[in-house]
């Protein structure tokens, strides 16, 4: 072998070696900034864990899709009609009575040909339901009736459920439930758990319905149908009460005290109450979860549940119970720093992360380093993080 030869030979191997740990880097670098969700970064920590990891599939609320509506629309139909003539109706049909509506809802649905009107008359039945006033014992009873009734054509069931719970108030609540109870077959169970966690969502009064919590609470406690414990733990959660988080947390605490008993212990309930709370919005429950944030060790289960819980709201006031945790903290929190604010999801929220990062009063220096990274990787996926606000 020539020395010209041997040279281009060592020359190559060079240059394969350095593309090939340039590459190795890449990749490196590409799996280190890949967006993870929470879990998936809480079990890639070898520290103190910010979450449990599930070993398991745990049951989640799904929504319930509507049957098909098989309606033959007439010429005149209400969706064929100018934008004029349909805003007129809708306004006829909130001026009319709650048993007015039931009638003319009944009519209809039997009629079966005019889709839209069936949809407004529906939507302002439900809004007379919401009238504390009123007598409306006997519609309840009525619009009870048409779901019970299977030989109603299934769309007229399933609006029956929607009609309750659209209207979000304790007496259709407590009818969904009772309903719930009396009910076998599995698509209108999936109509009725979906529209009880529609109305736990609910604020039509201006604010989360925390008088449905006993209701929710006594369900929970009855139960033992699997289909039904993760639509009540998703209620619980989303009407946000403290005795909503009291029971809630006191389910989570029966599979374990910290985030490694959890792991080895908990079972389907303590499982389904843990990951309902990211299902939190009401923005009341902040203070309760800060309560719990800092009531244990940093691998307890409760500080566990109260961090993952904020971190999923994605609302500034929580992200503000967090940080202060992080900047008091003399704990090294590295893993729950990642978890928690990778998952940002407002611009507040960033805004707040990125004031206190000017500042050096951190109790653990390693705290701000995690958080510092951590926004940086979160701003070079800015548009990505905002995306699901953008889509909604």
């Amino acid at each position: 072998m020539s020395a010209r030869t041997h040279r281009v030979l060592v020359g190559s191997c060079l240059l394969t070696a350095i593309l090939g740990v340039g590459l190795w880097v890449h990749l490196a670098v590409d799996a280190s900034t890949k967006k993870l969700n929470g879990v998936e970064i809480a079990a890639r920590n070898t520290r103190s864990k910010s979450a449990p990891s599930p070993n398991r599939q745990i049951p989640k609320y799904t929504s319930a899709p509507p049957p098909p509506a098989t309606f033959a629309p007439n010429s005149g139909a209400l969706a064929q009609q100018p934008v004029a003539i349909r805003m007129e109706y809708a306004a006829n049909m909130h001026a009319k009575s709650a048993n007015d509506l039931l009638a003319l809802w009944r009519e209809a649905f039997k009629a079966a040909d005019d889709p839209l009107k069936l949809d407004f008359i529906a939507n302002a039945l439900a809004m007379k339901l919401r009238d504390p006033t009123g007598n409306l014992t006997a519609v309840l009873q009525q619009v009870r009736e048409v779901f019970m009734d299977a030989s109603n054509i299934p769309f007229a069931r399933w609006q029956a459920a929607q009609i309750l719970g659209q209207a979000a108030t304790r007496e259709t609540v407590g009818t969904l439930l009772s309903l719930l109870a009396s009910t076998n077959q599995p698509e209108p169970r999936g109509w009725l758990l979906d529209q009880i966690a529609q109305a736990s969502q609910n604020n039509w009064s201006g604010h989360f319905h925390e008088e449905f919590t006993d209701l929710l609470t006594k369900a929970w406690q009855e139960t033992s149908q699997p289909d039904v414990l993760p639509t009540l733990g998703f209620a619980l959660a989303s009407v946000g009460s403290d005795k909503a988080f009291d029971l809630l947390f006191a389910e989570i605490e029966q599979g374990g005290l910290t985030v490694s008993e959890f792991e080895k212990n908990a079972g389907e309930r303590a499982w389904v109450a843990f990951s309902s709370l990211e299902h939190v919005s009401n923005p009341d429950a902040s203070s309760y979860m800060e309560g719990e944030l800092w009531a244990g060790a940093i691998d307890s289960i409760t500080s566990s549940a109260a961090g993952y819980s904020l971190a999923k709201m994605g609302d500034p006031q929580a992200t503000a119970v967090l940080l202060k945790y992080v900047q008091a903290n003399a704990n090294d929190l590295t893993p729950h720093v990642e978890t928690w604010f990778s998952q940002m999801r407002d611009e507040q929220s960033v805004k707040l992360v990125d004031a206190l990062l000017k500042t050096d009063s951190f109790a653990n220096p390693q705290n701000r380093a995690a958080l510092s990274n951590t926004l940086a990787t979160w701003l070079a996926q800015r548009s990505e993080n905002l995306r699901p606000l953008v889509d909604q």
